[in-house]
């Protein structure tokens, strides 16, 4: 997850990357709870994130690069959180 982040584990279905999860960044409150968020995977977050804020979402987290690719974060109307995700190819060894 880059040089501050935290170790990203993968888990894999018949070699694809199905779920993933870190822990708790340090600046995260500790009133906090832990938490799952579920991402969308999209072809170009961008769009998709212009597109959620049309229809009525809110910004959580803009679109920010990260080593695996692009994400932002936005909420729905009634609050709950969500991702738009865009991962870059890798090789597999």
């Amino acid at each position: 997850m880059g040089e501050d982040g935290g170790e990203y584990t993968e888990f894999q279905l018949d070699g694809e990357s199905i779920l993933g999860g870190l822990e708790m960044m340090p600046n995260i409150p500790p009133q906090v709870p832990s938490y799952w968020m579920v991402y969308f995977s999209v072809a170009d977050v961008d769009v998709a994130f212009v597109r959620a804020l049309d229809a009525g979402a809110t910004e959580m987290v803009a679109p920010t690069e990260f080593p695996g690719g692009r994400f932002a974060i936005v909420s729905d109307p009634q609050g709950a959180m969500f991702g738009l995700l865009r991962t870059t190819s890798r090789a597999t060894t």
